[in-house]
């Protein structure tokens, strides 16, 4: 997964709105995630990254808190990097 990077202040934001139950698991994706590799349908041809596929990738389970997993261990690795 790729992921876009938040500014401190967006990302002190979504905590807070993840702690209060104001966000779910796709509005964190539909926040970050810009891109992927290695996503293939069932006979191995390697899905563009758009709108739809993503729709149907979410569909199976469990891609949503795989995909917010490591979107928030990211964020632990980059802190650990700083």
């Amino acid at each position: 997964a790729k992921f876009r990077r938040l500014s401190q202040s967006e990302v002190v934001k979504q905590q807070e709105e993840i702690n209060a139950g104001e966000i779910s698991d796709r509005d964190i994706i539909d926040a970050v995630l810009i891109g992927w590799a290695g996503v293939a349908d069932e006979s191995g041809v390697e899905l563009e990254f758009n709108h739809d596929n993503l729709d149907m990738a979410l569909e199976m389970f469990p891609v949503r808190p795989s995909i917010v997993r490591a979107y928030f261990d990211s964020l632990k690795n980059a802190k650990q990097k700083n």
